[in-house]
């Protein structure tokens, strides 16, 4: 019964790193489709599920062994007919170790995508809702309220886009074709005659159009799609989120003992702890997905969950090493 167990446990921690894979996926590819985005709920909560049931699972175990113990010393037999955790190497501890601090961080990056979401009381979102469309457009009369934002790298004054207030005249769309475009953004400084492509809805003509160079417009075309192209804050949180996987994950991931690594792979206790860090962040992020806004609130949620993960490991393990000294 106790092998059973253990095999449980592996197809159940197999399961769950497929779970959490799918889920920051979908999470990632989720940005410009609208509320409520039932599947990143339910994927989610799976994910979150299976956290419980290794946590239960182990917990089994452990009242197994309590009322008959057994040894789990290495056996002569070959590893894939003897599972027992006494049986894993190093190295395939360590390899788990990696793939669980990659995981960890990977989520807390779709966590954090989830405030590139526009908020759909926004001009992007009512205009996705009314079904707009991604047009080819030209602009039909000189600019108004042309800006030129600049910033300093090196000494020098760069110009990173401009924007201004555009006449474009838009195929099929109503007034002779003429839309106006408040605030648009472009790379270059616009004049009449240049194209450009802007999202409008020919339903709702009243809502404008919008124009933006640093957005990919087509992902909100037709209410929506799942689309997996990084934005400029996709790129910034996964920046970010590295840096503090190298600096948090490449310690623990070469210094700690893997045998204290094994202890804890298989402590009902410790993993109790992160199924309750698991369910929390669930529950955090479907509450806030919500709220209005939530990018804010996400961002800081994506960021938190690899952290309080690592530290709770880190002191868990603390406190194991302290115990049997």
């Amino acid at each position: 019964m106790e092998m059973k167990l253990v095999w449980a446990v592996r197809v159940c921690t197999a399961l769950l790193c497929i779970a959490t894979l799918v889920t920051g996926l979908w999470m990632l590819g989720e940005w410009a489709k609208p509320p409520p985005h039932w599947g990143v709920r339910v994927a989610a909560w799976t994910t979150a599920g299976l956290l419980v049931l290794k946590a239960g699972l182990l917990w089994a175990r452990r009242w197994l062994m309590l009322r008959s113990p057994v040894s789990l010393t290495k056996s002569s037999t070959p590893w894939r007919w003897h599972s027992a955790p006494s049986a894993d190497s190093q190295a395939l501890i360590r390899w788990r170790l990696a793939g669980r601090i990659v995981l960890t961080f990977f989520v807390g990056l779709s966590i954090t995508s989830l405030g590139t979401w526009e908020n759909p009381d926004g001009e992007l979102g009512r205009l996705r809702a009314a079904g707009a469309k991604v047009t080819d457009a030209v602009i039909a009369e000189p600019p108004r309220h042309v800006e030129e934002h600049t910033y300093i790298s090196d000494g020098q004054t760069l110009t990173s886009h401009w924007s201004a207030d555009l006449t474009l005249t838009v195929p099929t769309a109503p007034h002779g074709g003429r839309m106006v475009f408040k605030d648009a953004l472009t790379s270059g400084k616009p004049r009449p005659g240049d194209h450009m492509q802007v999202l409008w809805s020919p339903d709702h003509p009243d809502l404008h159009g919008y124009i933006d160079k640093n957005t990919d417009l087509r992902p909100y075309a037709d209410g929506g799609r799942w689309d997996l192209t990084p934005s400029s804050a996709w790129v910034t949180a996964s920046l970010t989120l590295l840096g503090l996987m190298l600096f948090f994950g490449l310690p623990s991931l070469t210094l700690a003992d893997p045998e204290k690594l094994q202890q804890q792979a298989w402590s009902p206790v410790d993993q109790s702890v992160f199924a309750v860090i698991g369910v929390t962040a669930v529950a955090a992020s479907t509450l806030l997905l919500d709220s209005n806004p939530a990018e804010q609130h996400l961002a800081f949620c994506g960021m938190l969950l690899p952290l309080t993960w690592g530290a709770a490991a880190l002191a868990l393990r603390v406190i194991r090493h302290r115990r049997s000294a």
